[in-house]
């Protein structure tokens, strides 16, 4: 599964994220290139940055008032979990969805929250908790 996410007005609104995530082996993949939003020239090379799920607290998904605009939310257990991604806030990294994808970013919190719970309910059964 890949998500398509936007990250807008970085710098003051002088640039923007545009970028693919996606879910696999235990981990969360960000493939995402920055650009400016002025006149769209600019742009960096390509990144990747690997989220492994034993570093992530959170996913959420939300949907915008009036339901205008959704979300995918990824709360991290450390800022270095999302060391190198623009747009990171105090450890949690908020994308934008597109209307037709909701259902997708839906899917992947869900699963992501899924496997998360079923790593912590083995960790506390193994006493590793």
């Amino acid at each position: 599964m890949s998500l398509p996410f936007a990250i807008d007005d970085l710098y003051a609104g002088l640039a923007e994220v545009r970028g693919m995530l996606r879910v696999q082996q235990q981990s969360i993949v960000l493939e995402f290139k920055v650009r400016d939003s002025v006149v769209n020239v600019v742009q960096s090379d390509i990144r990747e940055v690997t989220i492994p799920f034993d570093q992530i607290l959170e996913v959420a998904f939300r949907k915008g008032w009036f339901g205008f605009g959704a979300t995918l939310s990824l709360k991290a257990k450390s800022l270095k979990a999302l060391e190198g991604v623009p747009g990171n806030h105090d450890a949690e990294l908020v994308v934008s969805v597109a209307r037709k994808d909701r259902q997708l970013a839906r899917e992947i919190a869900s699963q992501v929250n899924y496997e998360l719970s079923e790593a912590r309910m083995k960790a506390l059964g193994t006493g590793q908790g």
